[in-house]
């Protein structure tokens, strides 16, 4: 159980990412193609949502679940801190190397998993210095 609540949950949308982009071939076609049919919106604007939108929508939301949990101190939140720094290089370097990857969409996801990376450390740094003690000068 332990072991579960220390993943990174930010690994979800990456590997529908990855699952996506090696069955369908072609992923930024994948990316592109609407949900909706357009929306005409009362300015005169035409709003189209794409798959690659709700993808960085739903990333968004577990980014802020990663958030919230980084306010823990614990043992547990290190080793989730770890694993969170390994996903971030791992993302980066798919990024870098692997073509599927190469989508702004998934540029998205690997910022996401930095902001995660910076949010869970800046959080604990800043919660454990307020569970140190420092005694009154006198």
């Amino acid at each position: 159980m332990q072991l579960a609540l220390s993943l990174p949950l930010l690994i979800i949308p990456v590997l529908f990412y990855f699952i996506i982009a090696f069955y369908s071939g072609d992923m930024q076609s994948v990316l592109d193609s609407a949900l909706i049919a357009d929306v005409i919106l009362r300015s005169g604007g035409i709003w189209k949502l794409t798959v690659g939108d709700v993808f960085i929508l739903l990333t968004l939301l577990i980014l802020f679940v990663e958030v919230l949990k980084a306010t823990r101190v614990s043992t547990v939140s290190l080793i989730d801190h770890g694993l969170s720094t390994l996903l971030f290089v791992g993302c980066l370097i798919s990024f870098i190397v692997v073509k599927e990857a190469s989508t702004s969409t998934f540029f998205l996801i690997t910022v996401m998993t930095l902001f995660d990376v910076i949010a869970g450390f800046s959080i604990s740094l800043r919660a454990a210095r307020r569970d140190i003690g420092f005694p009154a000068p006198t």
